[in-house]
């Protein structure tokens, strides 16, 4: 078979708890956990232990269990119990949206690292600022970054394709 590679190609994450769930390393422990998103927003710890070939599915099992999220409705903010003070925390998926392209829009322009995400002060801001904002996972903020990536390029090129005479680079050295 020529011209093929001894290299394995990297599978993409399927799972729908990548959305809400971030790999965390314990140094003291030595050991990998998946840490769940929604819970970490309510202050909560929640994590599970954790290997590259381990299954998604005692995750999968949590974000249904606690947070009645399943693949096919991933947008349902979860019931409340009638307090005016719970209903108030769930914004809408539009709202959502409009947030998280604002984040991304800080992180690009301001030139910050995805692990900004994983900064607990950062997080209590952003919840001081809007407490029903659910922060994306790194997984969904390099998503979002790299269409933002290509967004931008794609409109570059059509701009210099329409309107560019020459174009000049200035470099410092």
């Amino acid at each position: 078979m020529e011209g093929t590679s001894s290299k394995k190609r990297k599978r993409e994450n399927s799972s729908i708890i990548w959305n809400y769930f971030f790999e965390e390393y314990d140094e003291e422990e030595q050991q990998l956990y998946l840490a769940c998103q929604i819970c970490k927003n309510n202050n909560v710890i929640k994590r599970y232990k954790w290997s590259k070939s381990a299954s998604t599915s005692t995750a999968q099992g949590h974000i249904w269990r606690d947070h009645k999220i399943d693949k096919d409705h991933p947008e349902e903010p979860e019931p409340t119990n009638g307090d005016i003070r719970d209903t108030i925390k769930h914004i809408t998926i539009k709202h959502q949206s409009c947030l998280e392209e604002s984040l991304i829009t800080f992180i690009i322009l301001d030139c910050q690292p995805l692990n900004i995400l994983r900064n607990n002060a950062f997080w209590n801001m952003l919840h001081k600022f809007e407490p029903g904002f659910r922060i994306p996972t790194e997984e969904k903020c390099k998503k979002m970054k790299y269409d933002s990536y290509n967004w931008t390029k794609d409109q570059l090129q059509e701009l210099l394709k329409s309107s560019a005479n020459s174009i000049n680079f200035t470099t410092d050295m």
